[in-house]
């Protein structure tokens, strides 16, 4: 029996629509191309016949079509589904409220108002598990606690001249993990966690840099892909009961290299046209790859 299994949050077998999620699963992207572009086109003509006022819509539009084609699947097609309810005019008030703020402070309130807009995404975004469990994601930092870890980050990266730059990015991406709440049913939170070092990221982040500049780029597919890999394969899940869920990254440099090509030469024989589906390909790629399985 696996990790999730033991914890009730899904059962050995079953595939009908009432079951529940079982180990390995992966995360699915649904969008297409013409989805993608009816968003963008609806939105942006609103943005520029408003002037830009529009804008807040915009995002809460996009963050909402994607959360919409975003499943977690396993292999025997359970799925969590995804959804987001945040709304333009709650983006709007809580960005102008920040802007103002952030103004008046010098600056100093602009990591209350960075927090403040993760809460709003995070907060806004809810699922349902195959047995029709709500999940309800949030985001419990504080602007204090952003202040210090980026105080910190930026003055050991001035103190050792850039070479903290791994461990300050390892740092930020645990910060904002630790942070991070997932409920599904109201019962006890599921938490995320960040094992990578900065050393680690570090050897990453030389040998790609070297070895794209030896290949005149060919090898920046491959460096991009690396350090994907290297983000999810360090994310641990921790379940209520304790037990833990591995996060790997699955694609290829190859892979990723053929699809970016590909979609390049596409976009620019047609002109402009196949861009749409380039950006959807990009997405699948991204989130298709991503597996959670038993640690």
């Amino acid at each position: 029996m696996s990790d999730i299994q033991a914890d009730g949050y899904a059962a050995s077998g079953g595939g009908s629509s009432g079951g529940t999620l079982t180990l390995p699963c992966r995360f699915k992207f649904s969008g297409t191309a013409w989805g993608l572009f009816g968003q963008l086109f609806v939105s942006y003509l609103l943005t520029v016949v408003t002037l830009g006022l529009y804008f807040p819509w915009f995002i809460c539009r996009l963050q909402r079509w994607g959360a919409e084609n975003v499943n977690l699947v396993d292999s025997q097609g359970n799925k969590v589904t995804l959804r987001f309810t945040g709304t333009g005019g709650e983006l709007f008030g809580a960005f102008i409220g920040g802007m103002i703020l952030t103004v008046i402070t010098c600056g100093l309130y602009g990591f209350w108002f960075m927090v403040n807009m993760v809460k709003f995404f995070a907060d806004h975004t809810e699922g349902e598990t195959p047995d029709g469990k709500q999940v309800k994601v949030s985001f419990a930092g504080t602007g204090g606690g952003l202040f210090g870890t980026l105080f910190v980050g930026y003055l050991l990266l001035i103190v050792t001249a850039g070479l903290y730059g791994p461990w300050f990015m390892c740092r930020m991406i645990r910060w904002f993990y630790s942070h991070y709440q997932i409920r599904a049913g109201g019962g006890d939170p599921i938490t995320l966690s960040f094992q990578g070092t900065g050393g680690t990221f570090f050897g990453i982040f030389i040998g790609g840099y070297i070895l794209t500049l030896l290949t005149l780029g060919i090898y920046s597919f491959w460096f991009q892909v690396n350090i994907w890999k290297f983000q999810h394969d360090n994310t641990v899940v921790t379940l209520p009961s304790g037990n833990r869920l591995a996060v790997s990254f699955t694609g290829t440099g190859g892979e990723f290299a053929a699809l970016t090509i590909v979609g390049l030469i596409l976009t620019g024989i047609t002109f402009g046209l196949y861009y749409f589906r380039f950006m959807v390909t990009q997405i699948q790629f991204q989130t298709d790859n991503i597996e959670i399985s038993s640690a």
